[in-house]
């Protein structure tokens, strides 16, 4: 995964705190969650057609149970078994089951929604039996009304950048500390940069296939509390492609995002018994 690769071209970074410098003291704080074994995290975000919130407690190296909106891609297999939010589990960045009323289920063995025109179809052969209707003439075809269009809307409107796939702290903290152009300190706050691969990772999650970058860029801030990260923004803009209401197309997305850490070491992460057997098998 790209997200591994980074963490370990990060690893060399963490032998410069022998300096003592504030940049190299900030690196280390940003690094720092990733040597816990677990933490409790709510991010806040605001993109061009809405704002949400997702809050998760994570295992470093297992897994995350997670509680967010059901994402646009999502919504056309939601049924009544499936609340919103969704209570979910990952076992990676994208590989997950969601709570239903009948268990854990992965997303694609949610059911597909009817045909738009279920409301006619369930009447049988579209006709009424014979005896019934204008004095019995006999079987009279049932001519559905048209159904009503939905009102139009344009374009232009704000894309919503959210995903079924998440980014965890301790992994946008490795990003950001691989792959930004700069970064400047002033006392417990860290200010920079992102290079646009970097950026590009945070606006498309690891390893979903369905949205692609085109352009993005960044910038992020740190607050450091106790030698760690504790609370951190970052703001993304970009091109990305990606299936809309309109078909694929390129549309440009912005969104900021507003994570708090807390609970570090002391996080319990319940779940199934198994899981990840569940999201694994789509691996196989």
């Amino acid at each position: 995964m790209k997200f591994s690769i980074l963490l370990v071209s990060a690893l060399p970074l963490l032998g410069a705190v022998v300096r003592a410098g504030p940049v190299e003291t900030a690196i280390v704080a940003a690094m720092k969650l990733s040597d816990e074994p677990n933490y409790s995290w709510v991010t806040e975000v605001d993109d061009d057609a809405r704002s949400y919130e997702i809050s998760g407690r994570t295992a470093v190296g297992g897994y995350s149970r997670i509680t967010m909106p059901a994402p646009p891609s999502l919504r056309p297999r939601m049924n009544r078994e499936v609340r919103d939010p969704l209570d979910a589990i990952f076992s990676d960045n994208v590989n997950c089951v969601v709570r239903t009323d009948g268990g854990w289920k992965h997303p694609g063995d949610l059911p597909l929604p009817p045909p738009d025109d279920s409301d006619f179809d369930s009447l049988p052969n579209a006709s009424m039996p014979a005896g019934m209707g204008l004095g019995g003439m006999g079987r009279i075809p049932v001519i559905p009304a048209p159904r009503p269009r939905p009102p139009e809307r344009g374009e232009d409107r704000g894309y919503s950048n959210q995903q079924l796939s998440i980014n965890p702290p301790h992994l946008e903290l490795g990003v950001i500390v691989s792959s930004h152009d700069d970064l400047k300190v002033d006392g417990d706050t860290v200010t920079g940069t992102l290079t646009e691969y970097g950026a590009a990772l945070l606006l498309v999650h690891d390893g979903d296939k369905k949205i692609v970058p085109r352009q993005a860029s960044g910038t992020f801030t740190l607050w450091i509390r106790d030698g760690i990260v504790t609370r951190y923004q970052v703001k993304l803009a970009g091109v990305i492609s990606a299936p809309t209401e309109y078909g694929r197309k390129n549309v440009e997305g912005h969104q900021t995002m507003n994570t708090s850490v807390k609970d570090i070491g002391t996080t319990e992460v319940d779940g199934p018994d198994d899981p990840l057997a569940w999201a694994n098998r789509r691996l196989e």
